[in-house]
């Protein structure tokens, strides 16, 4: 298994770096990469075409952080990197289970539709607009991501019947776990097998 790690910016490497050392005490083979902030002051792109090679040829993706003050409202900013990132690997659905006493939610976040991906500009008369659109099959990928049969494979399988959760090789998807009760996964649409990872 191989792993792409993205540090990002701010907090982002001090992250990394504790997630590095679990993936070292488990013998899992990584490599770091230029990813936002950083890789726009060093190369001049948030995504360098180099960082997009290795993500798709690793098995996951692990991504700390993006951002930096310096850079806000800048015609080339780090969150842009991110958002090619979702497209380029079809990484299209967050998940977001949260378990406690009688609670058990699943909230599904559409990752590559909407406001990040609708057009927007301004007008000749001086108006502007923000498009917030969705297919048909943005919508009914995201709905059968947080069917009942999904959400069981979510919390209790790294198998799923409908999307891949986290990752496998060449699918690109990120992921992450906090703990046993709250997690975020990342989706990409598969009927192949997928392996849990950070």
């Amino acid at each position: 298994m191989t792993v792409a790690v993205l540090p990002g910016d701010g907090i982002g490497p001090e992250v990394a770096a504790e997630a590095i050392r679990v993936l070292d005490a488990l013998g899992i083979d990584h490599a770091e990469h230029a990813f936002g902030g950083g890789a726009i002051l060093a190369e001049g792109t948030p995504l360098p075409d180099e960082t997009l090679a290795a993500c798709r040829a690793s098995d996951a993706v692990l991504l700390a952080a993006v951002g930096l003050p310096e850079l806000e409202g800048q015609p080339v900013r780090p969150e842009q990197g991110l958002l090619g990132l979702r497209k380029e690997l079809g990484v299209y659905a967050n998940l977001r289970p949260a378990r406690a006493e009688e609670i058990d939610l699943l909230v599904v976040r559409e990752l590559v539709g909407g406001l990040y991906f609708g057009a927007k500009g301004t007008r000749d008369d001086g108006t502007w607009f923000d498009t917030c659109e969705y297919t048909r099959p943005e919508v009914e990928r995201s709905r059968a991501v947080g069917s009942p049969s999904h959400a069981s494979a979510v919390g209790d399988s790294p198998r799923s019947t409908r999307s891949t959760c986290c990752t496998r090789r060449g699918s690109g998807a990120t992921s992450s776990r906090s703990s046993a009760r709250r997690s975020t996964r990342t989706c990409r649409s598969t009927t192949r097998s997928s392996t849990r990872s950070r």
